[in-house]
């Protein structure tokens, strides 16, 4: 179960020619990830309603 102040980790391999690991959501529940070979962008929001009603998530990583 979430609690306030748990962390949620992701670990991308390989972006750009490097490891990436250790993304911090910041408490966020929903997050969306886009990469290309060279890019990787992580935008997150507090819940689905929020991610749905279109409002641009937060900017966790990129």
């Amino acid at each position: 179960m979430y609690k306030p102040g748990d962390r949620v980790w992701i670990g991308v391999n390989v972006v750009a020619g490097r490891d990436t690991k250790g993304i911090d959501l910041r408490g966020n529940r929903m997050c969306r990830v886009d990469s290309t070979a060279v890019n990787l962008n992580v935008h997150c929001w507090k819940n689905y309603a929020h991610y749905a009603s279109g409002v641009p998530g937060e900017r966790v990583y990129g």
